[in-house]
C-alpha cells in the first residue's frame, strides 16, 4: 500500500481534499463548493460547521478513490481574515461567522489602527462587531484552518483543559495558530509571532485569551476516534498545524523572490512568493506584493449574470440570506459560460468597456470587493460582447496591479489556471510569457510538504509535473497595448461608482500576514 498524505484546503468558494503522494503529486482529488449567505445590510457570512460536515464528507468520498489505510497524516489551510469563536467547551458551529467582504454596522476599523496587517485590522473589527451584545461563553477565536483542526483533533483551548479533568481534554489536540495566518488574521505580529495587543485586548473583554503559536509543519493532534469514526480515516495519526492558503499555494509553487513570482488565480488574484530560499525551506511568512482583491470572483459574477445556470439550477451563491443548494453549476461553470461567450465576441467588443474596482487607486479597504464598472452598453453591444469586455477588463485590472512588481518568471495556479483561454488572454495582455504549474492546485501540494514534514520526512519533489509556459500572440499582445493606455485613461478621469473601491497598494497587505 502506497503511503499518502491528506491536504485539506478550505476555500472561500470551494472546500477541496486532496491525497498527496511521496513525491508531492497529488493522487486523488474531490471537492465541493462552500456556501455563503448574503443579506442587504452588508452581510457576508458563512456557518464553520458547514465547511466541517464539507471537509467529513469530502474524505468520505475520497476514501472511496484511495484506501483510507494509506493516508499517514494531515495538513490544512484555509482562507485568511476570519475569526471563529471557539468556546470553552469547543468550536462554535452553527454561527454565522463574517467572512471578508463583510460590511455590516457598527464594523469600526479605526478602533484596531495599531494592527499591523490590514487583513488583521478588518478580521478584528469584523469579529467586535459580531460579538457585540452575544453572551458568549469565549475561551478564544481561531482561523479557519485552525477550526477544522481542532474539529478532526478534539483539540480544547488551554484555559478549558486545565479547568477539565475529563479524558477527552487530555488527550485532545492543541488549539494553535501559525505565525502567517495567525498575524494574516490580527491575532498575532507579523514580525515577532507574539500576540497582538489589540487582539489579545478585544478576545479578554469577552473572557478569552488568543491561541498560541506553533510552526507549521509542527504536529498539533492526531485524528480523534469521534473524526476517525465520522470521516473514515486512521485514528491517531498526525495532524500539521497548517498555515494560510497564500503561504501553502507558495511553498507548492516554490515560488521565490526576484526569480519566480507566484500568481494565484482565484476568487482573488495575488502575486508574490517567499523573499530567499531559507525562507521557503522555512515556510517563513512569504511576501504578497500585490492583490486584485475579488478579480475571480468578478469573472464568476458576470458568467452568473449574463448566463445563469441552466434550467432547473441553482447556483452554490445565496441571496437575500437565502443559502442557494451546491450544485454542479458553481463558481466553474460560471467562468466558462463567460469565457465561452467572450471566444465569440467582438474585438472591439461594440465600445463596451469594464474596469474592475480592484484596479483604482485609492480608498478605504475591501469597498472594491467584487466590483465593477460595465460601460458602453447599447443596442448593438451583445451578450457575448460584453462577456468578452469583462474578462479583458479584469486582465488589464491584473496588469496594472503586477506592473510595479513582476520580475523574473511568471507561474500561475488556481482554479483560473486551468482554462487555457484566459492563461491566453492574460499572456497578450501582459505581454509575456506566462508559465502554468505542472500542478494548479499549488496549496494542496504544499500542504503535502507539510504533513510529510509532520511525519519527520521530506516530500521528493526532484520530478515535478511538467509546466506549460503560454506565449503572447504578437497581434494580439499589440491589440492589447492600445487598449490599455485606453483603460488607464478611463481610471484617470475617474469612475464615480467606483471611488470609493480599493486599490492593489491598498490591499498588497491583506495576505503580508
Amino acid at each position: 500500500m502506497t503511503p499518502l498524505v491528506l491536504a485539506i484546503d478550505q476555500g472561500t468558494t470551494s472546500t477541496k481534499v486532496a491525497a498527496v503522494d511521496a513525491t508531492g503529486r497529488i493522487v486523488a482529488r474531490v471537492s465541493r463548493p462552500t456556501a455563503v449567505f448574503r443579506d442587504g445590510d452588508g452581510r457576508v457570512e458563512a456557518r464553520p460547521g458547514d465547511w466541517w460536515a464539507a471537509v467529513a464528507g469530502l474524505i468520505g468520498e475520497l476514501g472511496g478513490e484511495v484506501p483510507p489505510a494509506a493516508v499517514r497524516s494531515v495538513a490544512i489551510c484555509g482562507f485568511m481574515h476570519t475569526l471563529v469563536p471557539f468556546g470553552r467547551a469547543g468550536p462554535y458551529d452553527d454561527v454565522a461567522v463574517p467572512l471578508p467582504g463583510d460590511r455590516r454596522p457598527g464594523v469600526d476599523e479605526a478602533a484596531f489602527a495599531g494592527v499591523g496587517s490590514a487583513g488583521g485590522r478588518a478580521a478584528l473589527a469584523r469579529f467586535a462587531a459580531w460579538a457585540a451584545g452575544r453572551n458568549l461563553d469565549l475561551a478564544t477565536a481561531v482561523t479557519v484552518k485552525d477550526y477544522l483542526r481542532a474539529k478532526l483533533t478534539d483539540a480544547v483551548p488551554a484555559a478549558a483543559r486545565r479547568a477539565s479533568r475529563r479524558a477527552a481534554h487530555r488527550d485532545g489536540g492543541v488549539v494553535a495558530t501559525d505565525r502567517y495566518d495567525g498575524a494574516g488574521c490580527g491575532l498575532l505580529v507579523a514580525g515577532t509571532g507574539e500576540p497582538e495587543s489589540s487582539a489579545v485586548a478585544l478576545l479578554r473583554s469577552l473572557g478569552g485569551e488568543p491561541p498560541p503559536m506553533l510552526g507549521p509543519a509542527e504536529v498539533a493532534g492526531t485524528v480523534s476516534a469521534r473524526a476517525a469514526r465520522l470521516t473514515g480515516l486512521p485514528a491517531g495519526i498526525p495532524v500539521a498545524v497548517g498555515t494560510g492558503d497564500w503561504a501553502a499555494t507558495c511553498l507548492g509553487i516554490g515560488a521565490v523572490l526576484p526569480g519566480r513570482g507566484c500568481l494565484y488565480l482565484g476568487t482573488s488574484a495575488a502575486y508574490g512568493g517567499f523573499p530567499d530560499e531559507a525562507a521557503l525551506r522555512e515556510v517563513a511568512p512569504p511576501r504578497c506584493a500585490t492583490v486584485a482583491v475579488g478579480g475571480g470572483a468578478l469573472l464568476g459574477w458576470a458568467g452568473r449574470l449574463l448566463f445563469g445556470p441552466p434550467p432547473g439550477e441553482t447556483t452554490a451563491h445565496s441571496v437575500s440570506g437565502v443559502r442557494g443548494e451546491p450544485t454542479t453549476w458553481g463558481e466553474a461553470a460560471a467562468v466558462r459560460a463567460l469565457l465561452d461567450a467572450a471566444e465569440r465576441g467582438r474585438p472591439g467588443t461594440g465600445g463596451a468597456r469594464f474596469v474592475p474596482g480592484f484596479a483604482l487607486a485609492a480608498g478605504p479597504r475591501e469597498r472594491g470587493l467584487g466590483r465593477g464598472e460595465l460601460r458602453g452598453l447599447g443596442p448593438d453591444v451583445s451578450r457575448e460582447d460584453a462577456a468578452r469586455a469583462v474578462v479583458e477588463g479584469v486582465a488589464m485590472g491584473l496588469r496594472r496591479c503586477l506592473a510595479p512588481h513582476l520580475t523574473g518568471d511568471l507561474t500561475v495556479c488556481g482554479g483560473g489556471a486551468r482554462d487555457p483561454r484566459w492563461v491566453q488572454v492574460l499572456a497578450d495582455v501582459l505581454g509575456r510569457p506566462v508559465t502554468v504549474a505542472g500542478e494548479p492546485d499549488a496549496a494542496s501540494t504544499g500542504l503535502g510538504v507539510l504533513a510529510w514534514r509532520a511525519l519527520g520526512k521530506e516530500a521528493d519533489r526532484s520530478a515535478p509535473a511538467p509546466a506549460l509556459t503560454v506565449e503572447p500572440r504578437p497581434a494580439a499582445t499589440g491589440h492589447y497595448a492600445d487598449r490599455y493606455a485606453e483603460f488607464t485613461s478611463a481610471l484617470v478621469s475617474g469612475l464615480p461608482g467606483l471611488s470609493s473601491g480599493r486599490s492593489a497598494n491598498d490591499s498588497a497587505d491583506l495576505l503580508r500576514g
